[in-house]
Order: structure tokens, then sequence, then C-alpha cells
């Protein structure tokens, strides 16, 4: 902050400031970089491990009636899923 507002007011720089700056910001540019790429790779690993269907269906009506094939064997027989 002392160096900022000297080189305002006395117009005296410091030798160095630039490059300085600039590699502060560009390292922390990689460091928030990297940092995305492991927060899209953690979140890639979230949904998998969850590991949920689509959708899952409740219940059905007219669904053998409308010629559709059933999703088992179970629904064609019964007309309707049991709680498992």
């Amino acid at each position: 902050m002392f160096l900022a507002i000297r080189y305002f007011t006395r117009g005296i720089g410091v030798e160095g400031w630039t490059s300085v700056i600039v590699s502060i910001y560009f390292i922390g540019g990689l460091l928030l970089a990297n940092l995305g790429v492991i927060g899209l790779y953690l979140g890639k690993v979230f949904h998998e491990v969850k590991d949920r269907p689509l959708f899952v269906v409740k219940e059905t009506v007219n669904f053998h009636d409308a010629g559709l094939l059933p999703f088992s064997e179970e629904l064609a027989s019964t007309g309707s899923f049991r709680n498992r």
C-alpha cells in the first residue's frame, strides 16, 4: 500500500514491481485453472458414485393394453410392479 501511494504522489517507482505482479497473477491464474479441473473431476466422480437411474416408474396405466412391450415379465403378468 505504501509503495502504491508513493508511486502516485511522488512518481517514484519501484524496480521490478511489474514483473512481480505479473508473476503473481500468472501463478494465481494457473492455480485457479487447476482448481477448476479438479472440481470437474470431483463432479464427475460424484455423479458416477450416486449411480441413480434416469427415472423410476412408480405406476403404469393401460400399459399392456396399448400393445407396448413391458419392462419385465412381472409387469406383463401382473400389470404393475411390486414393492421391492
